[in-house]
């Protein structure tokens, strides 16, 4: 019962949020390393997640004391966006500090030190959301029909550490507007005898965590990776007070 509260409750929170996002965040430190001790046992650390443009994103670029080379652009068909100043300029498939670092290298050309700021200011393309158990956690475009297993693919796969084949969620919202939830046991699937779930624009893939390790994270760890690409800070942190 635990298991589905929570899984509908994190569908709640990033179906509300999944049409806009912000720039990059810092994540709180557990301690350093690559995994965190809960209860005396070693944790695999929440991987960040890594917001990559697409063909239709918007994106908002700003230079610091140069408010005249501010610009908000949808990025083109061909994968481009066209900084003031600069040629065109290919984005699709890069991250918000990616396009930041190619931006302030172009300026040099016409500033000093040149101190680049980027946003994402909407999604538009069609993306699916991976989190949990896989080793990258992130947004993937659904390019062509897409299923559950090939997203995870995707997303680097499962953490075979860690991650339960058969505990997949796929959220989704519901002709209603609440989220769906819908079970995908991907030992079955790999193995033929399941058939694999077809994903639609929005989805949430969320691989949960096998054995002792399934309760070890708090929910505020669970969407750590997402929340700082998509604009659900604030409702995560409610979620978390509310289920202490």
């Amino acid at each position: 019962m635990r298991s589905k509260v929570f899984v509908v409750m994190l569908g709640t929170v990033l179906l509300s949020g999944a049409s806009c996002a912000s720039g990059s965040r810092a994540r709180p430190n557990y301690g350093g390393g690559d995994a965190r001790y809960v209860g005396g046992a070693a944790q695999p650390a929440v991987q960040p997640m890594q917001f990559r443009f697409d063909v239709g994103d918007e994106i908002a670029v700003a230079v610091w004391k140069e408010p005249d080379l501010t610009t908000q652009q949808r990025i083109l068909g061909d994968g481009t966006i066209s900084p003031p100043l600069l040629r065109s300029m290919r984005v699709v498939g890069a991250t918000v500090d990616e396009i930041q670092a190619r931006l302030e290298k172009a300026y040099v050309e016409y500033l000093k030190e040149p101190k680049v700021s980027v946003k994402v200011v909407a999604i538009h393309s069609d993306r699916a959301f991976v989190l949990g158990e896989v080793r990258e956690p992130q947004a993937v475009s659904l390019v062509g029909p897409t299923t559950a297993m090939q997203a995870i693919a995707m997303a680097g796969g499962f953490d075979e550490e860690f991650a339960s084949h058969a505990s997949i969620r796929v959220i989704r919202k519901g002709a209603d507007g609440a989220p769906e939830v819908i079970a995908v046991n991907g030992g079955r699937v790999l193995a033929g005898g399941e058939r694999d779930l077809p994903l639609r624009r929005g989805d949430i893939v969320y691989v949960g965590a096998s054995g002792t390790a399934q309760w070890s994270r708090t929910v505020g760890q669970a969407l750590a990776p997402i929340s700082s690409a998509i604009s659900t800070a604030g409702g995560a942190a409610a979620l978390v007070y509310a289920v202490k």
